[in-house]
């Protein structure tokens, strides 16, 4: 009877630390897939409470009218109110580094540190970066059983999980209606 001598050849040692070898790489692999997933989820997290934000927004903008108020009246208001806001948060977009080219951000490099984001309307959300061009678009031609307007927001954004040429975004439809 033969009997093998104790301890591990040296192939065996290969063997073994290139299955451990593989292991690591895909757990390492694993994790960083999932950290990405978490701060993607993060930013559109982020967007999605800008768009409420902004929702709330054009609502205390027609506070002051009730029920019967005429629907061209609060139309008007709704419409004129959503371009001076659009045009207001898409400002501070150079403060992280973008620049919005009909409501998509497109990178032009360097923040510009001269722009105080604790100005915005939304300086919480602006200052994590995450909705760089808003697009709000009033949708008057959409009946309600209220005199109000439906409004399509839209926020987009680059992060660190967008291809070359592409954007994130979000979007919510919302009711601004008077009480």
């Amino acid at each position: 009877m033969a009997f093998k001598s104790g301890g591990f050849t040296f192939v065996e040692s290969l063997i073994a630390i290139s299955i451990l070898s593989i292991g690591l790489l895909l757990y390492a692999a694993n994790w960083t897939a999932n950290f990405g997933a978490k701060s993607a989820t993060h930013a559109r997290s982020i967007a999605a409470t800008q768009v409420a934000e902004i929702g709330n927004v054009l609502l205390a903008n027609i506070s002051d009218l009730n029920r019967t108020a005429p629907r061209g009246q609060v139309i008007s208001r709704v419409q004129q109110f959503s371009n001076q806001l659009e045009s207001h948060l898409n400002g501070f977009a150079g403060a992280n580094g973008y620049t919005c080219d009909q409501s998509a951000p497109r990178v032009i490099g360097t923040p510009d540190t001269t722009i105080n984001i604790n100005n915005s309307t939304l300086p919480r959300a602006w200052a994590q970066g995450a909705a760089s061009c808003i697009k709000i678009n009033p949708m008057p031609n959409i009946g309600t059983d209220t005199n109000g307007v439906w409004v399509r927001i839209e926020a987009n954004w680059i992060d660190a999980h967008t291809q070359q040429g592409q954007s994130e975004n979000v979007s919510v439809y919302t009711l601004v209606s008077p009480l």
